[in-house]
């Protein structure tokens, strides 16, 4: 039997090409400006989904962690299209650490 080693936890995935540059988050804002960023690209990241046909209705599920809260999750309202969803039809999910399930990867995030 051979066992593979586990890649290390923030493995590179390659090199970025010469002349590519890729922008960081910025780290001057508010948390309400963080949390309005965070919000918006949410929401840009469902319609491109929807755009690229990967969106799942239902099944489907995107989310992004509360900067003041890191327990609590934005997520989209349940059966609404990806294509339709805006920053105001984000909801708030506060998942308590003991409430997690344990083998779902609906909050693995």
């Amino acid at each position: 039997m051979t066992v593979t080693p586990a890649a290390p936890p923030h493995a590179p995935v390659g090199t970025v090409p010469e002349g590519v540059h890729l922008p960081l988050p910025r780290h001057d804002l508010s948390v309400e400006e963080e949390r309005q960023v965070r919000k918006q690209e949410l929401a840009a990241a469902f319609r491109l989904f929807a755009r690229l046909g990967l969106s799942e209705g239902v099944a489907g599920r995107i989310t992004a962690r509360d900067p003041e809260n890191p327990s609590a999750f934005w997520v989209n309202p349940f059966g609404m299209s990806f294509s339709r969803i805006r920053v105001s039809d984000l909801i708030l999910l506060p998942v308590a650490a003991r409430d997690r399930p344990t083998c779902s990867l609906d909050l693995l995030i």
